[in-house]
């Protein structure tokens, strides 16, 4: 049959597209902080303590992909008694951005996430790469803290971590 050849081919290239593309979140596991949620990797290693009740001890979680390695790491910090929570996050951002290791002036940019307002500060530091996401909404400031190596080697695990987060009220 004339043309066969080309329909195999042509099979096979479409059989390599992902045309509505998959979940890379779909396999990872949600981690709930009372007033927020969040996707991480299943894989990854919580450090840190919790209550009997399952809630955290203190109120930081830290996730790393291996426990003796910060990079990838998350550290999420959250502080829901502020009375002006805009005028924290500002303080937070200001200190973060003035804080000595940046490679330069790491860049800063508004964003929203899950309706709230966010800033995004993100730049080499150290030795590492550094974004630090604030966000805060009625009275909450939530910070998350990723630390990936210095090519940014897992940016998209940060991206879809971001991505995934969502207040519960």
């Amino acid at each position: 049959m004339r043309g066969s050849g080309n329909l195999d081919l042509f099979t096979q290239v479409i059989d390599t597209f992902d045309f509505l593309g998959r979940d890379p979140t779909e396999e990872w596991s949600v981690f709930e902080g009372g007033t927020y949620k969040f996707k991480h990797p299943a894989d990854w290693v919580e450090l840190g303590k919790r209550k009997a009740d399952g809630t955290l001890v203190g109120d930081r979680l830290e996730l790393r992909a291996d426990a003796a390695n910060p990079s990838p790491g998350i550290v999420v910090s959250i502080d829901n008694k502020l009375i002006d929570v805009a005028l924290s996050a500002s303080e937070v951002v200001n200190s973060t951005v003035n804080l000595d290791g940046w490679g330069g002036v790491p860049t800063v940019s508004f964003v929203s996430i899950s309706g709230a307002s966010a800033q995004v500060i993100d730049g080499p530091f150290q030795e590492a790469w550094k974004r630090v996401v604030v966000i805060w909404k009625a009275g909450s400031l939530i910070q998350m803290t990723w630390t990936d190596d210095a090519r940014r080697t897992n940016e998209e695990v940060i991206e879809n971590i971001v991505s995934s987060f969502e207040f519960l009220d």
